[in-house]
């Protein structure tokens, strides 16, 4: 399940191991294409499945496939990214059907990040300018108004950590005018709405944490 909600669908391998026994996988869903039947039943015809192994010495990578159909299983060879198969093995599929099984997490078999990426990519964003917002007003400048300083004047009270200021003279920083109740409401909103999207529970809230 947890390919499923990550990658839209998940995939389980059903075969017999050397000791003659049942054995199911999950296999990697990035490395599976089911293909369908392009009739009113859409059944399922075959599973591929492409993988990259890595040699004993890790001179070259060695490309693989494997062909699951409701007949037969096979396996080629590829020493070049795919371009060309060679064939190791082929043996009857003793199921008589293809023996992996598809989860789809829904219709349109999209994950659970791809209905939600744009408000996680907002709320990161908003959070990153957050935190910028905050270097800056560390960083802010001073601003000087009729106070008659040169440079020298300047570095002495950046040093002395004092203002020599004349009797009319105003000293402020520079800062953007930033409402932290704003942007903390902002953030809740998109939390909210992520976590209603997705259908899943936020454990942050004070329910799981008591």
């Amino acid at each position: 399940m947890r390919n499923a909600l990550i990658f839209g669908k998940s995939f389980e391998i059903n075969y017999v191991d050397e000791d003659a026994k049942q054995r199911f996988k999950v296999l990697d869903s990035r490395e599976c294409i089911p293909v369908y039947s392009n009739d009113l039943n859409n059944d399922l015809l075959y599973v591929i499945r492409y993988y990259i192994a890595d040699t004993i010495n890790n001179s070259q990578d060695e490309y693989y496939i494997e062909v699951y159909g409701n007949e037969f299983i096979r396996k080629y060879k590829s020493s070049n990214a795919f371009t060309t198969l060679s064939l190791l093995e082929e043996k009857p599929n003793i199921y008589k059907q293809v023996p992996i099984t598809v989860f789809n997490l829904n219709s349109d078999e999209e994950s659970i990040f791809d209905k939600v990426m744009t408000l996680q990519d907002a709320y990161n964003k908003l959070l990153s300018s957050e935190v910028d917002d905050f270097e800056s007003f560390c960083d802010a400048y001073l601003v000087l108004k009729g106070c008659m300083a040169d440079a020298d004047d300047l570095v002495a009270m950046k040093q002395n950590r004092v203002l020599m200021m004349d009797t009319d003279a105003e000293a402020s920083y520079l800062t953007k005018s930033v409402s932290d109740t704003q942007i903390e409401n902002m953030l809740k909103n998109i939390n909210d709405t992520i976590h209603k999207i997705s259908n899943s529970p936020d454990f942050t809230e004070d329910t799981f944490m008591s």
